[in-house]
């Protein structure tokens, strides 16, 4: 009974983080499933209602004063009401006779005549809004309350999501027709206006999500911290031995099981666990996982610095067994040295995180978490060439343990050779220096705190040269395709814009009338260019040069000079030589040439005569030396966003050595002589850049250039490290 006491008093706090631990992995799987359950949809819902209902209430009170209201073509409303108005998110419309005389909102198209439906759900252009109205002789008054945002598109501007009143997440779905997942909402009245669905998409939790992934991470720290207790109590040095032994097993099972059987549905949701930023390979498939290996790989390192003793005593040993164990160390922590920056290296060029210390301002939340990963790993580093070093120097001498560092470099090196494997020498190089360091100062007599101090700061400067050699590698690669990407360069927003003008030029009037003409007038193509120079190609199509086209089914056109024989035969070859479709749209890519962009569009048009086809055919230049200005984010989905890389860099492109567009900070000049390389792609160091010189063909060059790495970048790295 006395030893069991002892042994609960011993283990109690260790105990105690083992039912924090439990208790808080419970708790977080009970919460999780009730979620996905639909547990909390009722409150929710209910709530949505409820302010609903009051909005729908203060509603009836603003159009109940403005019916009764003689006013109704003047101003209705002071600043201060208008103000209250919108931070409802509540538009009213006024109209006489049917026609609009007053209205509070530009945010959609507004309807020029009222109706007679006193209340319902419906959607206009951009939102679903409820919508009611009043009416008094030939006056009515109509409300609207937004309900949620519904844009085509999304980005950082535009977000699908309901008014932050509701707190309802943007996955729950308005739909007027019932279904079997659908709850109802009510108006005042107690009539069924529309049901919400929720979708099954973990977004649909919001910050929820957070909270339980932090309610596992603080579970496994005090799973760990219970780890830890039960290693510390630990007395003998083979108690301690099998203790480390076991502990290493428990972590790689732990890593195995989170891995495989991703026992959370919201966790895993995070992008921390997406492949998309980051996915070194099977078992490192997101910075999620490669920041719990570095944790438990920091956690198992850190138990062997403080457990660790090495049994052997020279005077009782032989010296084969003494060599053979320093020298088995020696190889073990040097293979652990190379695999953790091999791992280092490929988080770098296998992630699309900004890790580039210098330009600690871009950082996101992901690169902080890549950021803390790498220091835990390369303190684990430490802790293991401290701890070997200092077991193995009452075994071996000095010269043991140098020839032993020498025979794991050379042993690498080989290996790195038969296996193709790069990136093996810097690292292996290092190691040699740590330990001839570390060995050398046995010898003038330095103390464990000394070394430490010295091989950190040796491993800070071997973390700052791979960090930015390996950033550096990767940015030129980068580079490679965006200088690519340049040479076959198109305009998004462009393409997005033809999507609405392509109905709006099928159905213009105007041009309806004059294309359905059987014969054309001397004044009709002239005719034709300014409505679509003047309506519809102006403003941001300012960069473009148009030019416009109209024929019939069988009529010729001259092309600089040339008769063809059929105007129809003559765009269609073009089309099938060199177009590329855009989607919904009756426009197509054409290609870049001489660094102009150029799309063309087709438009046929019914002759009234003889049911035979016209045709309109327009072509759109981009101009020379044009440079985007504006916000393009606020018009392009976030999915397009995304891949404006360009902006990093400073960039040229030259026609036949002439400049004919640039961009970015670097002044290029307005001549370009290339005739020492025929390379593809060649780097060249100028006016403190680094440019690469990428020749498409004979006559076109596209150059990309970027700031050198300087000393400064070096030592805001190495300080963050």
């Amino acid at each position: 009974m006395k030893n069991l006491n002892v042994i609960l008093r011993k283990y109690r706090l260790a105990a105690l983080y083992l039912l924090i631990g439990v208790a808080l992995f419970a708790g977080g799987q009970w919460t999780e499933n009730y979620l996905i359950r639909g547990g909390n949809d009722s409150y929710l819902i209910k709530r949505f209602e409820k302010i609903f209902n009051k909005k729908e209430k203060f509603l009836d009170e603003i159009l109940d004063q403005i019916v009764r209201d003689e006013n109704t073509d003047k101003q209705i409303f002071n600043q201060e009401e208008i103000a209250k108005l919108n931070k409802k998110n509540i538009a009213v419309l006024a109209y006489h006779d049917d026609s609009l005389v007053f209205w509070l909102d530009n945010s959609f198209k507004i309807p020029e005549k009222g109706d007679k439906i006193e209340q319902s759900v419906v959607f206009l252009q951009n939102g679903w809004y409820f919508k009611k109205s009043k009416h008094k002789g030939n006056k009515t008054v109509t409300g609207l309350i937004l309900l949620k945002n519904k844009f085509n598109y999304e980005n950082q501007f535009l977000k699908n999501e309901f008014p932050n009143e509701y707190h309802l997440p943007s996955c729950y779905v308005i739909s007027t027709n019932d279904s079997v997942d659908g709850r109802a909402i009510h108006a005042l009245n107690g009539i069924t206006l529309f049901y919400l669905t929720k979708d099954k998409d973990p977004v649909c939790y919001g910050n929820v999500v957070y909270y339980i992934s932090l309610v596992y991470f603080i579970a496994l720290l005090a799973i760990l911290l219970c780890l830890r207790k039960v290693q510390q109590n630990l007395i003998s040095k083979k108690s301690k031995t099998w203790g480390l032994f076991l502990l290493l097993l428990l972590l790689i099972i732990g890593y195995l099981f989170f891995i495989k059987l991703k026992f959370s549905t919201l966790c895993f949701s995070l992008d921390l666990f997406s492949p998309y930023y980051c996915s070194l390979s099977e078992y490192i498939p997101s910075l999620g996982e490669f920041f719990l290996l570095s944790l438990f790989t920091f956690f198992f390192f850190y138990n062997f610095y403080k457990d660790f003793k090495l049994s052997l005593k020279s005077d009782k040993t032989t010296f084969i067994v003494r060599i053979v164990t320093g020298w088995g160390w020696l190889l073990i922590t040097s293979a652990v040295f190379v695999i953790i920056f091999s791992i280092l290296r490929s988080l770098i060029l296998n992630s699309i995180m900004p890790l580039e210390f210098s330009k600690i301002q871009h950082f996101t939340f992901n690169s902080f978490v890549g950021l803390i990963s790498i220091c835990l790993l390369i303190i684990s580093v430490i802790f293991l060439i401290q701890k070997v070093i200092f077991s193995i120097k009452d075994i071996l001498n000095s010269y043991w343990l140098i020839a032993g560092l020498f025979v794991s470099l050379i042993v690498f090196l080989i290996a790195g050779l038969i296996s193709g494997t790069n990136g093996i020498l810097m690292p292996a190089v290092f190691f040699l220096v740590i330990g001839l360091t570390g060995i050398l100062g046995l010898r003038f007599g330095f103390t464990p705190f000394n070394y430490l101090v010295i091989l950190v700061f040796i491993m800070g400067v071997f973390s700052t040269v791979l960090l930015i050699y390996t950033n550096h590698h990767k940015e030129m690669e980068n580079r490679k395709v965006v200088a690519v990407s340049l040479g076959t360069e198109r305009d998004p927003i462009a393409e997005l814009f033809f999507k609405e003008l392509d109905t709006e030029i099928q159905n213009d009037h105007q041009i309806v009338e004059i294309l359905k003409k059987g014969v054309f007038s001397a004044g009709d193509e002239d005719e034709i260019y300014d409505i679509l120079k003047n309506k519809y190609f102006k403003g941001f199509w300012e960069k473009y040069d148009l030019s416009s086209v109209i024929c019939s089914e069988n009529s010729g056109l001259i092309v600089n000079g040339q008769l063809k024989d059929n105007c129809f035969s003559f765009f269609n070859e073009l089309l099938e030589s060199e177009a590329n479709p855009l989607s919904e749209t009756r426009f197509t890519y054409l290609g870049s040439t001489a660094g102009r962009i150029r799309y063309f569009g087709v438009f046929y048009f019914l002759c009234e005569q003889d049911s035979k086809e016209n045709g309109l055919f327009i072509e759109l230049n981009s101009k020379i030396r044009y440079a985007q200005q504006g916000y393009p984010e606020l018009l392009l989905d976030e999915e397009l966003i995304r891949d404006l890389g360009i902006k990093n860099y400073s960039s040229a492109k030259y026609y036949k050595g002439k400049l004919i567009s640039q961009n970015g900070e670097f002044p290029y000049s307005l001549a370009f002589s290339d005739k020492t390389n025929e390379q593809e792609f060649e780097f060249k160091y100028f006016d403190g850049y680094e440019h690469l010189i990428y020749r498409i063909d004979s006559q076109n060059i596209i150059i990309v250039g970027k700031p050198r790495i300087t000393f400064v970048d070096y030592l805001i790295t190495f300080s963050y490290l």
